[in-house]
């Protein structure tokens, strides 16, 4: 009579580790999968923060033309600031992890504003998130 409880509770023994080892299995597979998406969805950030800047710049550089800061702001007919505001608003933000949407749209609200020292500091935290997600930026104020 105890043989066959010992060989009962070998079976049950044997079902336990497959299941155990069924369960470490699923949950590896599971772990190499998120660390995959994880990594995918850490280079489409990049590529969609690195898009926004590249379209920023263009934009900048455009009504900009390498005057200082103070001098662009200051000769900056209200024309003109409205057509970069208003193409910084068109430029698509999709793709873009929150943080950085946040910053960027904060930069937008400091061109509204006219004010140059928050307009240098909104910049800094748009190039500072940018950073935080793998995209190295200059800071061109």
């Amino acid at each position: 009579m105890a043989t066959q409880k010992e060989a009962g509770f070998k079976q049950k023994g044997r079902i336990v580790k497959k299941w155990i080892i069924s369960l470490l299995v699923v949950l590896t597979a599971t772990g190499w999968i998120y660390v995959s998406n994880a990594k995918s969805r850490a280079n489409a950030y990049e590529d969609s923060i690195r898009k926004v800047l590249l379209d920023d710049e263009f934009i900048y550089e455009s009504v900009h033309k390498g005057r200082p800061l103070k001098e662009f702001l200051e000769g900056l007919n209200p024309e003109d600031r409205s057509s970069y505001i208003r193409n910084m608003k068109r430029m698509s933000l999709r793709g873009c992890p929150k943080g950085f949407i946040v910053a960027y749209s904060e930069h937008i609200k400091a061109w509204e504003s006219h004010d140059q020292k928050l307009i240098r500091s909104t910049w800094i935290d748009v190039v500072s998130t940018a950073r935080i997600h793998g995209v190295d930026w200059k800071n061109r104020y």
